[in-house]
């Protein structure tokens, strides 16, 4: 059986977050395993006054409050789950020590920014991983697939292929139709004077490697300007539900795709984003 494995960052449950576990766990006949990210900074610093006891106690107290609220939450929707608590400040053993290499990961985001402990996991991990925000899904889940066919890391796409891969597996999962792979043209400002050929050039390579990887040419889409803020403007348009992101072979620090395009869309609390890894490794343990 296929195993989600959900990772919740400040111990809340919106109704959206909460419909669209239900329609992953649908699509996927899927086992759900739940990790609540119990660590919090403040146990990081060191306090010595009488005072802060009191105040401690009163924290714990507030902790187990809500944790308990959450289980409850998770029960009424989910049968027979269970939810484990993470105490240490990185969550990545806890979950990976339980998780098949193959498994899902799917992170709640909360309403802050993401944490330190989300970013040091999708900067090591080479797991599928979404990063879902606060914003509903439509009942069949409207997807896109970004590619770059031209990036100079990748001359055999093998990225963009599995990103290919990825959504059309998606789709069928979700019984969809309704998926499309998005390239953005980029047009640097000294080469404005060319973008008409610039831009048929661009469309005719990404319809090239549409061909060569029988995607038909009728999900395909373009939008244009750099990739962090025309992706977005697009799926925003197009009410996407979600976008499928590949990985390419850096450094730990910038290995996903563009460098500076996932750390701005993984910072859009209302972007729902799966981040594919470059080399999909079949069913082992983590």
């Amino acid at each position: 059986m296929t195993r989600l494995h959900i990772i919740i960052e400040d111990y809340s449950l919106s109704l959206a977050e909460i419909n669209k576990i239900a329609l992953l766990q649908q699509a996927y006949a899927a086992e759900l395993f739940w990790y609540a990210h119990a660590h919090d900074t403040l146990l990081d610093r060191l306090y010595l006054s009488s005072e802060f006891a009191t105040l401690w106690q009163s924290f714990t107290k507030d902790v187990k409050q809500t944790s308990h609220a959450l289980e409850q939450t998770i029960q009424q929707h989910f049968k027979n789950c269970t939810l484990s608590h993470v105490y240490d400040k990185y969550w990545q053993k806890t979950v990976d020590d339980n998780a098949e290499h193959k498994d899902l990961r799917i992170i709640i985001r909360g309403k802050h920014e993401l944490s330190h402990s989300v970013l040091q996991y999708i900067n090591h991990t080479d797991s599928s991983v979404i990063i879902l925000g606060n914003r509903s899904w439509g009942e069949r889940c409207k997807l896109i697939g970004a590619i770059d066919p031209f990036h100079s890391d990748d001359p055999k796409n093998t990225s963009d292929i599995n990103v290919y891969k990825l959504t059309r597996r998606i789709a069928e999962r979700f019984q969809s139709q309704d998926w499309k792979l998005l390239h953005s043209v980029y047009i640097p400002p000294l080469a404005v004077s060319h973008a008409k050929e610039l831009t048929q050039f661009h469309k005719q390579r990404v319809y090239e490697f549409c061909r060569k990887i029988q995607c038909p040419s009728d999900h395909m889409a373009f939008c244009g300007g750099n990739p962090e803020i025309a992706i977005e403007h697009y799926a925003q348009m197009n009410k996407i539900d979600l976008i499928i992101l590949g990985s390419r072979k850096h450094g730990i620090i910038d290995k996903w795709l563009n460098g500076s395009t996932i750390e701005q869309l993984v910072k859009k609390p209302e972007l729902d984003i799966l981040l594919a890894p470059a080399n999909p490794v079949q069913n082992r343990r983590s």
